[in-house]
């Protein structure tokens, strides 16, 4: 991906609204529930969270649509996973999940 198309996308990401916590406790519910699209909402409202998690993480050498992409599939990987009554804020458990893939990407492997 070449750095207009990154810049354009993060550009993009900062524009989406982050959610009030009631609001995302609400989506996490309904994704729960089957809800495809308030799964899609809760998933696009947190972009914003494997935006940030990417630019903290990122070393020198790696590319950052290379964690972004991880990232990505790694907050919907939380949303799939989520269970509203035992994992706390959907943002804190995603954390977890960007944390651990995006790492992977950083970390060389041992």
């Amino acid at each position: 991906m070449n750095p207009e198309m990154i810049d354009a996308y993060l550009s993009s990401v900062r524009e989406i609204p982050e959610l009030a916590p009631e609001d995302a406790r609400s989506l996490a519910w309904l994704s729960w529930s089957g809800d495809r699209a308030a799964r899609q909402e809760l998933i696009e409202r947190h972009l914003w969270l494997v935006v940030e998690m990417a630019e903290r993480l990122r070393p020198g050498g790696s590319a950052q649509a290379d964690l972004i992409a991880e990232g990505n599939v790694a907050l919907v990987r939380a949303a799939e996973n989520y269970r509203p009554w035992q994992d706390g804020e959907f943002g804190s458990y995603a954390e977890e999940f960007l944390l651990r893939d995006i790492g992977k990407e950083v970390l060389p492997a041992a």
